[in-house]
Order: structure tokens, then sequence, then C-alpha cells
């Protein structure tokens, strides 16, 4: 979709209040009913460097998801 494009791209370019537009990215995955590939994302990134803040966050976006 178009909104998962955007998102992507945001994140290519990096900067400033970037590192969590995977998680935007992941929530419109799944309400574009794609939720498989929303918690694809969100696994791939708990096996990458990050914070101790954002991985909790990104752990409770994948429980979220499992959830729904």
């Amino acid at each position: 979709s178009d909104v998962v494009a955007s998102f992507v791209r945001a994140a290519r370019l990096g900067g400033r209040r970037t590192e969590d537009v995977f998680l935007w990215c992941a929530l419109a995955l799944h309400n574009g009913g794609k939720p498989s590939e929303a918690k694809a994302l969100l696994r791939e990134k708990l096996t990458t460097d990050l914070s101790p803040e954002l991985r909790v966050r990104t752990e409770d976006a994948l429980q979220k998801l499992g959830q729904a």
C-alpha cells in the first residue's frame, strides 16, 4: 500500500525520530489485512540492536497483534 511504502521510505532516509517507523509500518500492514507480514516485520526487528525502550515497545506490539 502507499502508506506502507511511505513508512519504508522514511525508515530508509533515517535521521532523528525515525527509529520507530517500523512500528507504524507494522500497524499499517496489520490494518491493511496483512497481519502475518506485520508480525514478521516485528520479529525481524527483535533480532536487531534495538534500544531497551524500543525492544519493549516492539515486544508489546507483537503481543497485541498476536491477540488481534
